[in-house]
């Protein structure tokens, strides 16, 4: 496989197909800018990894363009899709805040432009920024719900 393509971040070029509920939508302006300020995008080809289950949490990674599939995998080698991230969707963000390995696995399905902010940025960025703070709680509180709903549904089955 070859290396992703590195691109200039323009979350601006990518607001007008964001996911309404998604994680940028719901950053001010400023936040925004200042968020753009600390990634680096790249481009990645269809079935690229962008990170797997136990692996540390080097960053959050932001969809701007093409979707990614997030995944578990039991031991018996069953997998169960969690979501699929849309333009504006976060992955990776539990691992990063709590500082503890992915418990998922992250994949493109298509030809994705997909933002990549190192952890320890992110961290200082939330820091600098309360209502980006806040907007990863309502993440992190839409994210466990949706797991909840998730186990629910299995569990009937």
């Amino acid at each position: 496989m070859s290396s992703p393509a590195l691109l200039e971040v323009n979350l601006d070029h990518a607001a007008g197909s964001l996911n309404p509920e998604g994680f940028l939508a719901g950053l001010s302006a400023g936040a925004q800018k200042a968020l753009a300020s600390l990634a680096y995008a790249a481009a990645y080809p269809a079935g690229a990894i962008l990170f797997s289950e136990q692996e540390p949490p080097r960053g959050v990674f932001i969809v701007l363009k093409g979707r990614v599939k997030v995944s578990m995998t039991s031991s018996e080698g069953k997998t169960v899709i969690l979501r699929i991230a849309r333009p504006g969707d976060v992955v990776g963000l539990h691992a990063v805040v709590a500082g503890e390995p992915y418990q998922s696995n992250a994949e493109t399905l298509e030809l994705a432009q997909i933002s990549c902010i190192r952890r320890e940025a992110f961290l200082n960025f939330l820091r600098e920024h309360p209502d980006a703070a806040l907007q990863v709680a309502r993440q992190l509180g839409f994210d466990y719900h949706t797991a909840c709903e998730q186990v629910r549904a299995l569990g009937l089955l």
